[in-house]
């Protein structure tokens, strides 16, 4: 078969999720492809500037000259890691699919697409504020807010001079003070979907905490503590706690708890926002309440619809995921499940 025609089928099959996928992949592959032929006529400086042109700098002074990297940084890395590239895909490929059976696709997509710049703009204006910024010159996780001098005991004679080398070094340092400079460029410019899938990751755990995820030599364990491992393994080792790229992680995670939180209160954040960018005729379609005589009542056991899948009320799929969250996913009947599936294919098929 075709390959053109397999990542066809793949990516209507898994949409968002596929989609992150190749958009991961496929971005790796060009930057590999572009060291090489850079490398070739020794264009490797050339090389750096691209990339730095495609990620998040740690200060709007960098910003400003590529605002365009607000949307490309989750695709390309500063730093290539295939550790990092099976990590993110892992995560992407089993957190993303519960994301979506649960949710829709429809809003899995919206998530995504809202924290991309989000995440990316509220970690600027972060690091810009605390005075974050990439120096090669200081030694790796240096956060010094002190000038460094250098005492020499002056000779007889030589006090003048002395004042003048303790007054040069400190003026060599000022830069350094003035901020959190960091070695590590990896960490301090914004690359890479990181940021990204902990809004899944969080918000998965956040709405069936008891969701059965089965693992390799551990059988089957609660989705929030695989949710919680991973996350702290994330922002503590790889990306060593408050440093820009741990500030993008802790961000992710807070956009996908809040997201799940409002959702049990009655507000989409994925549907506000959109709002902004539709002419307005398109109701939140997960808000409607079928049956009901008056705004807000709820609906009668008998006007809900549960065999033919074809009109499922809100009410409804709130108590299933209710149920799940309590008991967990194998808690339900084998009607729940149908109900669940064909809700979240409905989400993922409607128009935008």
């Amino acid at each position: 078969m075709d390959i053109r025609l397999r990542i066809k089928e793949f990516l209507q099959q898994y949409q968002t999720t596929g989609w992150l996928l190749a958009l991961m992949i496929g971005g790796l592959l060009l930057q590999g492809v572009l060291y090489l032929i850079l490398s070739i006529f020794g264009q490797t400086e050339l090389y750096t500037v691209i990339i730095d042109g495609l990620v998040i700098p740690p200060t709007f002074k960098e910003f400003i000259w590529h605002p365009w990297s607000l949307v490309t940084y989750p695709f390309f890395s500063v730093r290539f890691d295939l550790f990092q590239l099976l990590f993110n895909g892992l995560i992407i490929w089993t957190f993303g699919r519960v994301h979506q059976q649960l949710l829709g696709e429809q809003r899995t997509r919206r998530l995504v697409i809202l924290g991309i710049p989000l995440i990316g703009l509220l970690t600027l204006i972060i690091t810009s504020i605390a005075g974050f910024y990439y120096s090669p010159a200081t030694g790796s996780g240096d956060f010094r807010t002190q000038p460094q001098t250098t005492q020499v005991a002056p000779e007889e004679g030589t006090l003048e001079d002395s004042t003048t080398d303790t007054a040069t070094l400190t003026e060599d340092s000022e830069e350094e003070v003035r901020g959190f400079p960091m070695r590590n460029k990896s960490l301090a410019y914004l690359s890479g979907l990181g940021a990204i899938i902990f809004i899944l990751v969080i918000s998965c755990i956040t709405l069936v905490p008891d969701y059965p995820v089965q693992l390799f030599l551990f059988g089957q364990v609660k989705i929030v503590w695989v949710g919680v491992v991973l996350f702290l393994l994330a922002w503590g080792l790889w990306a060593s706690f408050f440093t820009p790229m741990g500030i993008a992680i802790l961000l992710g995670g807070m956009l996908g708890f809040a997201h799940v939180y409002l959702l049990r209160n009655g507000t989409d954040i994925t549907e506000t926002v959109w709002g902004f960018y539709s002419d307005g005729s398109n109701k939140p379609r997960m808000k409607v309440k079928y049956g009901s005589k008056t705004p807000g009542s709820k609906p009668q056991p008998s006007s809900r619809k549960k065999n033919d899948g074809s009109d499922i009320s809100q009410d409804v799929i709130d108590d299933i995921l209710d149920k799940i969250s309590d008991k967990g996913y194998d808690s339900l009947s084998r009607e729940e499940k149908e109900l669940l599936f064909k809700a979240s294919t409905q989400k993922g098929d409607g128009k935008d």
